[in-house]
């Protein structure tokens, strides 16, 4: 009698995007369908790539530069969080706007970046 084991599926890399795509990214699906709010935020720290990270970080570092020191380091971190906020939040009324009357692919699309 032969003895056979079962195989594991092969273990996905830590950097995979695909997985952390749907982990982490904001849809209007998952914030209010399934109630997972925290994707206001997570959405906003997942990127879509080197160059969509770059990018980003370039701008925020102009504008940064001259914002911090007019409003202070603590003020400006609230207001970087609740614009965050703002722009998940924005992102799923729309998705739900445009699902309801175009193509609700619209309201299940996933959504990376801190841009909006």
């Amino acid at each position: 009698m032969e003895v056979t084991r079962a195989r594991a599926a092969p273990a996905r890399p830590a950097g995979d995007f695909s997985a952390n795509v749907q982990a982490f990214s904001i849809s209007a699906y998952a914030v209010v369908e399934r109630l997972e709010l925290w994707r206001l935020v997570t959405g906003a720290l997942l990127h879509g790539g080197i160059l969509h990270i770059g990018m980003n970080m370039m701008s925020l570092y102009q504008l940064g530069g001259g914002l911090e020191p007019m409003f202070g380091t603590l003020q400006y971190a609230f207001i970087i969080a609740a614009m965050t906020l703002c722009v998940g939040g924005l992102y799923v009324a729309l998705s739900c706007a445009i699902g309801a009357v175009w193509s609700k692919g619209y309201y299940y699309q996933p959504a990376v970046g801190f841009s909006g």
